[in-house]
């Protein structure tokens, strides 16, 4: 019996000892701290708020743990002399802003590979006071990630070597420095605190000491809010509102929660609970970027949001010498667009570094410093201060962030009242195409477009029969049934020319003054615009095919301004395509000219060209509509029409040896079917398809590429036609090069197949190598120039030779 007892006494003794603690396990986080004997001021802290307990029990967090000398720096900076003196909600914020959750070591406290930036800590923001319409309210933020309350922890940076890599950031020292310049950077900081020891391991965690505290950071809502004087432009702009409605920060009242948080903070006297958030910006600065790329965690930001502050001089000086300056007045006139414009050109959804600022893009997809890596530095870009906030970065300027809708030729457009309905209809018709390629300039890398632009008015486009619905979206015209729009963007295009500007390239038309060839053509300059139809201009005065044929009217110019892509002009009356003065009710008054209208039109006036429109006449007239065979209307054409003379020489056998022998006109008729193709395939070889090419006195092609300049290839009209070879309605081809005496030539192009040439290209009757030159004469001062005579989507050029395809048999 007493063996007995023995044994069970010794067995109890047994399971007692297997459930004490045992040897080898760390201490809690708070009598480790405790034992060092260098963290009192911490552990009073500690001591003073909800902390204590779970520091001393269980759990699983990360300490950052300012040391003693970390405190008491802070105590002085903020003139405490004794944690007693410090209230007791900051001490919640210290204490619980240095605990994260979970344990991570000094290797994984930015992950990994360094992807995170932030940890989330155990202190959260709880409901605030500001005014909603006047009154003082609570307010609580609203979470981007689930769009309802959620406890809004703050988030600490954990700045690692590795996460600058990560991002191609270098080693980090530089980007650092902008923001704490009395503290050094190593492989990891703690918000602005040093890491003095690592990876100290506890019962309920893991301890990292530090040798300053680290304070809650500021979202950069709260900032804007903080710095009154120096940041009041902003926060006006992003607090604007217009006939009592506010543009982008929300306040919206919840019942529900109301409720809950009267519960929750009986204290707080709550009678009303708003629930605050912004719309209509790139992000909301009142709220964290929550998780990572790589999942749905809440615990961790691997990102955060950019916000460039200029000074309210800055932002003030901007408004009325770049914005308010075109006909708006004042902020409650202008357009919520322009606002929410300039708002995003200071704005990023992402994080911008110091060291990547030269390239960094804001929301508009404009250059920060406005030339990228060919412009300002960091340390040149006016930058006043760099502040980071809980949710990002704040940079305080002493100049805005230029945009792409104040800078460039579209600005006019944009902040001009007089083209509210260009405006209107670029949004519709060209938002992604016409209207950004009037804003690209170097602010978003394109450093060669230029842009010339002749605005239409509203009053000009009223008179014009245009009005706009804008419940619809739709544009008409009370002078025609149908095709108002069409009509509505090729006015637009009219007045827009695209060309090139760079170091190397200049194909500018800053000014409608002069000719590059002024004993020619009565001094008239020729330029096509976006369309594709040529204008001639002279002293400010330009006129399309439309605006000559009203009685030879002119549009005269004002210059509006120079824009960093361009020129703007507006004109005292519409650029025309049609005569809409002379003949409004008529067809003719509407619609392009038919191309043989057209020529006929041009054999009348110069004199010039009756062998070869009594070719076209006889081989590709259909008289019942009036149109070309093969030749079809509404396309692109630079047509080439021989000289009488070179054609009477082109009929005459004897002469002609080596050229294609035209028929007598006479003979071409339908039952001569030899005559009748040959004179077919002579008039669609004049006909070159594509591009309108004016002869303009350029050195360049216009319009032309970076890469083709001086020459390019356009199609004719002519198809060879010769089963036996392969060819079927085969492509001929021209090529037109610009020459140094300002001069254009075309050149037929042979089609061969290897070294074996199937269609031979020549010009004229006695020297195969000659080329087709510009007849720049006419018949006697009273009328019109043999060339640069101008049509729809057309000119015609008198040349003194005549191009020719020939089949080899």
């Amino acid at each position: 019996m007493s063996v007995l007892l023995s044994l069970l006494a010794i067995s109890c003794s047994n399971k007692d000892d297997y459930y004490d603690r045992p040897d080898w396990l760390e201490a809690p986080v708070y009598d480790i701290l405790k034992e060092k004997g260098n963290f009192s001021l911490y552990l009073e802290c500690i001591d003073k708020t909800p902390y204590a307990k779970v520091l001393k029990g269980a759990g699983n967090y990360t300490v950052f743990a300012p040391n003693d000398n970390a405190f008491k720096a802070f105590m002085q900076k903020n003139n405490y002399a004794t944690v007693a003196d410090i209230p007791v909600d900051e001490l919640k914020k210290i204490v619980g802003y240095t605990m994260i959750y979970n344990k991570y070591d000094s290797n994984t406290l930015g992950g990994i590979a360094g992807e995170y930036i932030k940890r989330r800590t155990s202190y959260y923001k709880t409901i605030y006071q500001e005014k909603v319409n006047g009154v003082d309210s609570w307010v609580a933020d609203l979470s981007t990630t689930t769009g309802n309350i959620m406890t809004p922890f703050r988030f600490i940076p954990v700045l690692t070597s590795k996460y600058f890599r990560t991002n191609s950031l270098g080693d980090g020292r530089a980007d650092y420095a902008h923001f704490y310049p009395n503290a050094s950077f190593d492989s990891i900081r703690i918000q602005n605190a040093g890491v003095v020891e690592k990876d100290i391991y506890a019962e309920n965690g893991i301890i990292h000491v530090l040798d300053s505290v680290p304070y809650v950071l500021k979202n950069i809502d709260e900032l804007l809010k903080e710095n009154k004087d120096g940041f009041s432009s902003m926060k006006n702009l992003l607090d604007f509102s217009y006939d009592g409605t506010s543009y982008y920060v929300q306040y919206q009242e919840s019942n529900t929660l109301t409720e809950e948080y009267k519960k929750l903070y009986p204290e707080k006297n709550i009678t009303n609970l708003y629930a605050k958030f912004y719309t209509g910006l790139p992000f909301q600065p009142n709220q964290e970027l929550y998780g990572s790329s790589s999942g749905s965690t809440l615990g961790v930001e691997q990102g955060g949001y950019t916000m460039i502050v200029p000074s309210k001089q800055a932002i003030d000086n901007y408004f009325s010498t770049k914005i308010l300056n075109r006909g708006y007045k004042t902020l409650n006139e202008l357009p919520k667009e322009v606002i929410t414009d300039f708002l995003q050109a200071h704005m990023k959804d992402e994080l911008i570094w110091p060291s990547g600022y030269a390239t960094g893009q804001n929301a508009n997809g404009e250059f920060l410093n406005g030339e990228g890596s060919r412009g300002k530095t960091f340390d040149q870009a006016g930058v006043v201060s760099s502040t980071l906030a809980s949710n990002g970065i704040l940079y305080q300027t002493n100049d805005v962030v230029k945009s792409k809708y104040f800078e460039t030729v579209f600005s006019e457009i944009l902040l001009n009242p007089n083209y509210q309905l260009l405006n209107y209809a670029m949004k519709k018709f060209y938002f992604s195409t016409l209207m950004e390629d009037l804003m690209k300039s170097p602010l978003t890398g394109y450093i060669e477009e230029n842009y010339t632009i002749i605005l239409p008015t509203d009053d000009q486009l009223k008179a014009d029969g245009f009005s706009y619905d804008n419940v619809a979206n739709t544009f008409s015209n009370r002078y025609i049934a149908n095709g108002a729009e069409d009509r509505l963007k090729r006015i637009i295009r009219m007045g827009i020319f695209r060309r090139i500007k760079n170091s190397e390239l200049n194909t500018s038309l800053p000014e409608f003054v002069t000719s590059k060839i002024p004993t020619q053509y009565d001094g008239y300059g020729y330029a096509v615009n976006e369309y594709g139809d040529v204008i001639r201009y002279k002293n400010n005065q330009v006129q399309g095919v439309g605006n000559f044929l009203d009685n030879k009217d002119f549009v005269t110019l004002t210059k509006v301004g120079e824009f960093n892509n361009g020129v703007v002009y507006k004109g005292d009356k519409l650029l025309q395509y049609s005569p809409r003065t002379t003949q409004p009710s008529a067809n003719a008054g509407w619609n392009d000219e038919s191309l043989y209208n057209f020529v006929a039109r041009y054999v009348k006036t110069t004199g010039q060209g009756k062998i070869f429109l009594s070719y076209m006449t006889r081989a590709l007239l259909n008289t019942t509509d009036g149109k070309l065979t093969g030749i079809p209307e509404g396309n692109y054409y630079t047509i080439l029409i021989p000289t009488d003379a070179i054609l009477n020489q082109a009929k005459n056998a004897i002469i002609n040896k080596f050229g294609i022998v035209l028929p007598d006109t006479s003979s071409v008729v339908a039952t001569n079917p030899t005559a009748f193709r040959t004179a077919q395939e002579f008039v669609q070889s004049c006909f070159l398809s594509g591009t309108v090419l004016p002869d303009d006195g350029e050195k360049y092609i216009i319009p032309s590429t970076p890469a083709n300049t001086r020459e390019m290839t356009l199609s004719t009209m002519m198809r060879a036609n010769a089963p036996e070879l392969g060819l079927l309605q085969e492509k001929t081809y021209m090529t037109i090069k610009k020459n140094d005496d300002l001069t254009m030539t075309f050149i037929p192009k042979d089609i061969t197949l290897g070294d074996k040439t199937l269609v031979d290209g020549g010009i004229g009757i006695t020297k195969i190598d000659q080329t087709v030159t510009i007849n720049r004469t006419r018949l006697n001062v009273n009328t019109p120039y043999y060339s640069n005579f101008m049509g729809p989507r057309a000119v015609i050029h008198a040349v003194n030779n005549y191009p020719w395809f020939k089949i080899v048999k």
